[in-house]
């Protein structure tokens, strides 16, 4: 797997994802076979479904433990929650692709 940054910066930014980026992911694809995963800066379930459109597969972390760190009482519920949101959103985007 070859791992493509979504953003600039550093992991758990929350920017706008590059406009650079499904150019980024072509590249990569003309270079070589491995399956291209976008992350650094996936931070809502609306940009996992819109890198999703282009990558083989999407990387959450940060918002995942950030909404862990804000709901200390139920950690793994909230983890959880959030990751249903995320793969919600990809499903989503990949039946309208269909």
């Amino acid at each position: 797997m070859v791992y493509a940054p979504a953003t600039p910066g550093l992991t758990g930014s929350q920017h706008p994802l590059s406009p650079d980026l499904p150019r980024l992911v072509h590249r990569l694809r003309t270079t070589t076979h491995l399956p291209v995963a976008v992350g650094i800066g996936i931070s809502t379930p609306g940009q996992a479904a819109q890198a999703s459109a282009y990558a083989d597969a999407v990387v959450v972390g940060s918002a995942v433990i950030r909404l862990m760190r804000d709901e200390p009482n139920t950690p793994a519920t909230a983890a959880d929650e959030i990751a249903r949101d995320f793969a919600a959103g990809v499903r989503r985007a990949l039946r309208s692709a269909a």
